[in-house]
């Protein structure tokens, strides 16, 4: 995690090694901002940065981005359902 902002319930996870980096891409930033709406409901806002080392065609840019993020945000309401309050 590279940024936590708390007033705007902003979450920043960026690659720093390994995965898309050593695929070419030079920078990959995923960003989430949670949302309140209601007592049992969160929006979740996805943001994905990046950018290739070299002109790559459409077909190599990352396509599991979608799932990487929402494994993420899965293992996350895990834990604040589950295990935060321990």
């Amino acid at each position: 995690m590279t940024e936590l902002d708390e007033n705007c319930h902003e979450i920043v996870l960026e690659v720093v090694e390994g995965g898309y980096l050593e695929q070419g891409f030079s920078y990959y930033k995923t960003s989430f901002q949670l949302s309140a709406m209601g007592e049992d409901k969160t929006l979740v806002k996805v943001k994905i940065s990046f950018e290739c080392e070299l002109e790559t065609e459409e077909s190599a840019k990352p396509v599991k981005t979608a799932e990487s993020a929402l494994f993420f945000l899965r293992c996350l309401e895990s834990y604040l359902l589950n295990d935060a309050s321990t």
